[in-house]
């Protein structure tokens, strides 16, 4: 042997590791936000990866005070193949052509990540050599070094350190735990990485127990604080796992639901044990290969896909998606598509279980990821679709009157979604159809439309909007059947000031301009625009008028032409949106009586009644009757005198003494109080009685003073307490009193 150049061999060789190891570790300083917590699940894998061909469970525990962070566990010892690939950077994972895998990974370029932590990683544990003995060893293994020059010596370093280290070993106890590895943090960067790294396992260890029964309990001692996991062995109704967590001495179950293709993949999704509701899936890689695909938190699979034999891309990021030729996307492809029937069978449960808020559970939006390694067209064909084919046939939505149903029902009916821009837009129609008896929609639960619209991301045929609403108020015709739709226990005024209010706010009136669903002001609904050929008017106008005389004299005006009531076709006085620019003003209503009144027969009973309506309110509003009514207003004295036909009485009137200004008091307290017309009739006929008696009562005095003459008497009329005064021959006199009877 040539020492020289085997020393060059074994020199050239380190040189490559390093170079490798400079460059790997120069990858990782530039992504270590993305790498946070890969230090964590790279060394629970190589612990689940030694059992991997055994039968028992591994015990792990990760132990962090101050500036020194241990990972341990009770694992298998390590191989030479182990060591080697530790120290020198490879992979010992691969396997022959045709042999089954068993390990994720092991001392690969996976495990040299957890250098995030530190460059100097104190290794402690078992090996057996190929010769079946057992040896004790520690060593620190040292990447510390930005130059090849710098680093390559310290791999020779390396492993005579390891070799030093090394101490012959009877057996090794598989209750403690024999295998740690020691970071120990000595900057700011490395602290941050540590805590986010341990932060992010404990919040996922229960999927991964879930999906790996090889990892038994794992104890997490951070600073003060102490947390214990442990996978239960039983399942609760022959899907849902159980996951005890300690914490703080206080012990609460977790609750994971699963559904798995034995030998190809599993699905999971965690459910809210106190509330026993499906858990929402936020920052939850929706990926796993065992272990969480950190950056898969948005590839938007309803629910938590895990498969080991998924080939990650290499930052363990993703999955390759993209090539029909391609072997790893073949198998990729597979895998989901399995993931995909999986989930039918979990969905299918969690359906028929007391669990509720499944709408967590169906989140189908595309993945948001490279579209170089994805291929969209494949998803949505192969995935995608199915995946909404299951969220909308199985029971998952919970109804307010028809139980848990599903979207499509196999007679034919859907629950109906408010199809809403918003969430507030969403719960007012809600709210709206919900108002209306005997609607015709399978409403979700109020407190879920928020969630299921998000969870369906507008992808379902049987959203319903305003103008599934408005069909119901045109089919109600008027105010009172709406009243009757509403239970009477809601004001329909307020009800359709809310619909309006909301049209306008979605300025979308001018579609609805034909519908039948605006009320007038006799409670009936019509369409504000009406159509003749291409010529369109308003049907109905706004009221600006706020003048309830003139709008009874346009009404009878109108009705001397035929033409019906003037409120047909303004906007009820109620409706307090502003629906169209058309409205009525005085002005216009002035104009259309003038041009009524001029054209009518003056001797029609609403003519008149319209022209006496007019006459009074021209005495109350003097001004304004000039301004408005110029033509008439001039007239008024002969217009209201036309309308009066008894002209003999009206003669009367006019011969009469009586001031006009009495006689018109006269007729207005005539109006105020009609009983005074009974009044004046007993009046009258007093007053003919007391002329008769007057006429009887002269007569007879007459006839007797005549009389009393005849015979010699003196007779002197007075009618001063007395009717006559008489004497015979100046001696004697008398005061007479007639009666007439």
């Amino acid at each position: 042997m040539i020492h020289s150049i085997e020393e060059g061999r074994k020199e050239d060789g380190n040189r490559s590791i390093a170079d490798k190891i400079i460059k790997r570790l120069h990858d990782l300083e530039k992504t270590v936000e993305s790498n946070y917590g890969r230090w964590a699940w790279e060394l629970l894998q190589n612990a689940k990866d030694s059992v991997a061909d055994g039968t028992r469970a591994v015990n792990v525990s990760i132990f962090r005070k101050g500036d020194e962070v241990r990972f341990s566990h009770n694992g298998n010892h390590f191989t030479e193949g182990d060591i080697r690939g530790l120290i020198n950077q490879i992979s010992s994972k691969e396997v022959e052509e045709g042999e089954k895998a068993t390990r994720v990974g092991r001392f690969g370029t996976g495990f040299i990540t957890t250098h995030l932590l530190s460059k100097i990683i104190n290794v402690k544990g078992v090996v057996e050599t190929n010769n079946k003995e057992l040896f004790n060893f520690e060593f620190p293994l040292d990447r510390e070094g930005s130059t090849t020059a710098i680093l390559a010596p310290k791999i020779e370093t390396t492993w005579n350190k390891f070799q030093e280290s090394t101490q012959p070993t009877a057996h090794v106890d598989l209750n403690k735990m024999s295998t740690s590895f020691t970071y120990f943090l000595t900057t700011d960067r490395q602290r941050q990485t540590a805590t986010q790294g341990l932060d992010e396992f404990m919040r996922l260890m229960p999927y991964v127990l879930a999906f790996i029964p090889k990892i038994g309990k794992v104890t997490i001692y951070n600073e003060d604080k102490f947390i214990q996991l442990e996978r239960l062995p039983n399942l609760v109704d022959n899907f849902i796992i159980q996951i005890t967590k300690m914490e703080d001495n206080v012990t609460k179950i977790l609750k994971i639901a699963v559904a798995e293709q034995p030998g190809i993949c599993s699905v999971a999704i965690e459910i809210d044990t106190e509330r026993n509701t499906v858990k929402e899936l936020i920052d939850i890689p929706r990926l796993f290969c065992d272990f969480p695909l950190i950056g898969t938190e948005e590839f938007y699979f309803p629910v938590v896909v895990n498969s080991f034999y998924f080939n990650p891309q290499t930052e363990r990021d993703g999955i390759w998606l993209k090539g029909d030729e391609d072997k790893e996307v073949i198998l990729n492809r597979a895998i989901l598509n399995a993931a995909t029937n999986c989930y039918k069978t979990l969905l299918t449960k969690l359906s028929t279980s007391s669990i509720r808020e499944l709408y967590h559970a169906v989140d189908t939006r595309m993945p948001a990821v490279n579209e170089k390694f994805f291929d969209k067209e494949w998803y949505i064909a192969s995935i995608r679709k199915p995946l909404r084919n299951i969220i909308e046939t199985i029971a998952i939505v919970d109804t307010i009157k028809h139980g848990r149903c599903a979207m499509k029902m196999s007679d034919g009916t859907t629950v109906s979604f408010p199809a809403g821009n918003s969430s507030d837009e969403a719960n007012l129609l809600w709210e709206m159809a919900n108002d209306l008896e005997g609607h015709p929609f399978i409403l979700p639960e109020k407190e879920s439309i928020g969630m299921w619209i998000k969870a369906v991301d507008g992808n379902y045929e049987s959203w319903y909007g305003l103008s599934c609403i408005c069909v119901i108020i045109e089919k109600a015709e008027n105010i009172n059947d709406l009243e009757l739709l509403l239970r009477k226990k809601i004001n329909p005024f307020e009800w359709l000031n809310r619909l309006y209010a909301h049209i306008v706010s979605r300025d979308v009136l001018k579609g609805y301009y034909y519908s039948k669903i605006f009320l007038n002001q006799l409670g009936r609904f019509r369409p504000l625009f009406k159509k003749d050929g291409n010529q369109v008017s308003p049907w109905l106008k706004n009221n600006e008028i706020k003048d309830e005389t003139l709008l009874n004299i346009y009404m009878y005006s109108l009705m001397c032409l035929g033409g019906g009531d003037a409120r047909y076709s303004i906007l009820h006085e109620k409706i307090s949106v502003s629906l169209t620019v058309n409205a009525y003003t005085k002005q216009d209503v002035a104009t259309l009586i003038t041009n009524q009144l001029k054209s009518i027969e003056e001797d029609d009973v609403n003519t008149q009644h319209a022209i006496r309506l007019l006459s009074q309110w021209f005495e109350q509003n003097k001004e304004l009757g000039k301004e408005l009514f110029p033509e008439l207003y001039r007239k008024r004295a002969e217009l209201f005198m036309n309308t009066i036909t008894d002209k003999e009485n009206l003669y009367k009137i006019m011969k009469s003494k009586t001031s006009l200004a009495s006689l018109a008091e006269i007729a207005e307290a005539i109006e105020n109080d009609p009983d005074i017309l009974r009044l004046i009739e007993q009046k009258k006929i007093a007053f003919i009685q007391e002329r008769n008696r007057n006429e009887i009562g002269e007569a007879v005095e007459s006839i007797l003073a005549e009389t009393l003459k005849d015979y010699g008497f003196k007779v002197e009329a007075t009618h001063v307490g007395k009717d006559l005064i008489i004497s015979i021959n100046g001696r004697l006199s008398y005061d007479i009193e007639v009666k007439s009877t």
